[in-house]
């Protein structure tokens, strides 16, 4: 949108043009490096003109009336023909690999050149000047791949092949902008980078995913197995913008807080370039056609001590001039961890908390996803009728019945409460057979065990064969695999034991207790996480629930987490490992898993009671427990009431 474009260009351009005159911007460019159809180029050009009128106005106008502005009416002054021609000319710059997106741009400029002229004007500038009164712009607007050149194709891969050639779209910044390479760059980079996650790039493009990276691409931000495209255009536009120059983009948040960030955090942090961060929280920007979580970043190569970020809670009051909350933090603080923005005092309680705790959640337990059976409406469903030894489900217009020996029970799409046991509401059919030895197996039950032991399911799975077979499979040995193995191999030893779950996506703290093998499925984006305590760990799933539900582990994930629409936010492996677990004597332990046991037990007495009387002292009963308990692992981590004050105001993620 035009008016997120307007705030990047301001908040970006506006520090390097101020108090500068014509003579000090001889050789100023501006460029974007993935132009498109050129919005931001237009909000450049704008800004230059309505810079050089202010300065023409305010520095010995007399001398400057006929040669670069004019008076057009009473007090409405404008720049000349010929000075809006130079500006364009002398100071913008863009790339873009779409060659008709970039004659769209040049179209678009020349529009807004003579944006206000008159037919007699124009002819009398050609008339005066013998040239064109549209300029080519070939020079100054280029096609071609701003990612990658035929030298760095070379270093990293090789020859480039003659049919990738005009797919890659090679280009030299050298040699097509020699003037801004010899000064040392440009002095701005603005623009809205591609959001294209290495998956699809390795899709449409996987000769130029693997360029990017290979170990001889110029790209940190691609040695790793997940990566977005928007973070190779930032390293890119910072090896090319000057020492002493600025960039503005908008671009997703995510990369603040995830583990595939970390690459990114490094980049735009090491010399602190970073400025200022407008973070829009859950605010849709783009429009609700589009789901994106944005931000702004303004970096300074030259370094900054400090760092501002402003929350926009409202995103219409900021479109049109009502700042959000702003904080600033050192630079310093901000590393290639995720990144917390919460005020001071809340950080120094985080750090002190931590330091004495010097341990964390992932020490403690296991964090692990679901099973993946890349067929979940194959494999799990809903009963319509069952037997001693059947659970019956519905497919096709008839019933197939299934051995209840091959079923496990199943959670899908159940909401969790906290302290609360989780209650399965399907069925999963599970082929497998877990062997437990030296190494907990889980073996595939073959074919021909399936047809003794399970001739009903294997009826079934037969009938949705030609589905099965439609998915990409992996695990499993030549041998043993069958079509009816689950699409992957993850966890599937991990049920048979006692877990706490949890959703990935909630508003609160909801981790909800399992001791009867409930299974569900599972990536990393949920909709499930698990943890179980370690072998030999002293902590118990009791143990964990009081601690992470107490408000502080709650407050630390609301500070980097990943927030989502209607007020959601993540609790996945990466925003919940590192949260801090208090040290404890055994008898503290012990007194606090019985109370989360007791806990528990009056959760589960609420729920089934049907007379409102007995309900009403359940829940009174285990809202008394629960406070019990957060006292308790208050004391553990050395907490003051002040110190639960900042914890609970630490408020939900916008």
């Amino acid at each position: 949108p035009r008016y997120i474009v307007d705030a990047i260009v301001q908040r970006t351009l506006g520090p390097k043009l101020a108090g500068q005159s014509p003579a000090d911007l001889a050789a100023f460019t501006v460029a974007d490096i993935c132009c498109g159809s050129g919005i931001f180029l237009l909000s450049v050009f704008e800004f230059l003109t309505d810079h050089y009128l202010s300065w023409y106005l305010a520095n010995d106008r007399a001398n400057h009336v006929g040669r670069t502005i004019y008076e057009a009416g009473a007090g409405l002054w404008r720049l000349t023909f010929e000075e809006k021609r130079r500006i364009l000319l002398a100071h913008v710059r863009g790339v873009d690999i779409d060659t008709n997106a970039v004659e769209v741009a040049r179209f678009s400029l020349l529009l807004k050149l003579i944006e206000d002229e008159s037919e007699a004007g124009l002819r009398e500038y050609v008339d005066r000047t013998g040239t064109p009164a549209l300029p080519e712009l070939d020079g100054t607007l280029r096609a071609g791949n701003s990612l990658v050149s035929q030298a760095e194709w070379v270093a990293a891969r090789g020859a480039l092949p003659a049919r990738l050639l005009d797919k890659v779209n090679p280009f030299s910044w050298a040699a097509e902008f020699p003037a801004e390479s010899t000064r040392g760059g440009f002095d701005v980079i603005v623009g809205n980078p591609p959001y294209i996650r290495i998956q699809n790039m390795q899709t449409y493009s996987p000769e130029e995913a693997a360029f990017y990276q290979s170990a001889g691409s110029p790209y940190t931000t691609a040695r790793q197995d997940n990566f977005d495209k928007y973070a190779l255009f930032i390293e890119r536009s910072l090896g090319l913008v000057r020492p002493d120059g600025r960039l503005g983009f908008i671009v997703p948040h995510k990369f603040m807080t995830i583990q595939a960030g970390r690459a990114l955090r490094r980049l735009v942090t090491a010399g602190h370039p970073l400025e200022e961060i407008v973070h829009f929280g859950v605010q849709q920007v783009f429009g609700r056609l589009a789901t994106n979580y944005t931000c702004l970043l303004i970096l300074d190569r030259q370094g900054k001590a400090d760092v501002t970020v402003e929350r926009v809670d409202t995103l219409d009051l900021w479109r049109y001039g009502t700042p959000g909350p702003r904080s600033t933090m050192p630079a310093a603080e901000l590393t290639d961890d995720p990144w917390q923005f919460a005020d001071a005092a809340t950080r120094a309680l985080f750090a002190r908390v931590r330091a004495a705790c010097g341990r964390e959640l992932g020490e403690a337990s296991e964090i692990f996803v679901g099973v993946q059976t890349s067929a979940d409406a194959i494999y799990i469903f809903r009963e319509v009728s069952s037997t001693p030894n059947t659970v019956t489900l519905r497919w096709d217009g008839r019933d197939w019945p299934i051995e209840r020996d091959i079923l496990r029970p199943c959670l899908l799409d159940v909401t969790l409460h906290p302290y609360a046991r989780a209650e399965a509401n399907t069925w999963m059919i599970f082929p497998y057979e877990i062997v437990n030895g030296a190494r907990t197996t889980a073996q595939l039950i073959q074919p021909a065990d399936m047809a003794r032991r399970f001739p009903l399911c294997l009826a079934y799975l037969t009938a949705r064969q030609a589905d099965l077979q439609r998915r990409n499979i992996v695990g499993g040995t030549a041998a043993t695999r069958q079509f009816y193995q689950f699409g992957r191999s993850q966890s599937l030893t991990k049920f048979d034991s006692p877990k706490i779950i949890l959703p990935i996506l909630s508003r609160e703290a909801r981790y909800a207790y399992d001791d009867t093998n409930i299974m569900m499925t599972g990536g990393g984006n949920g909709p499930y996480y698990l943890i179980r305590p370690r072998d030999g760990a002293p902590e118990t799933n009791f143990f964990l629930l009081a601690v992470l539900h107490h408000p502080l582990s709650e407050a630390m994930v609301r500070t980097h987490t990943s927030p989502f629409r209607g007020g959601y936010y993540s609790h996945g492996k990466q925003f919940i490992e590192h949260l801090p677990i208090p040290p404890a004597t055994p008898p503290e332990r012990a007194n606090i898993e019985a109370l989360v046991m007791q806990l528990i037990a009056a959760n589960d007495a609420a729920q089934v009671a049907r007379v409102p009387h007995q309900k009403t002292l359940h829940e009174r009963n285990a809202a008394a427990l629960r406070d019990q308990i957060e006292g308790l692992v208050t004391a553990l981590f050395g907490l003051s009431p002040a110190d639960m004050a900042l914890a609970r105001a630490v408020p939900i993620p916008a």
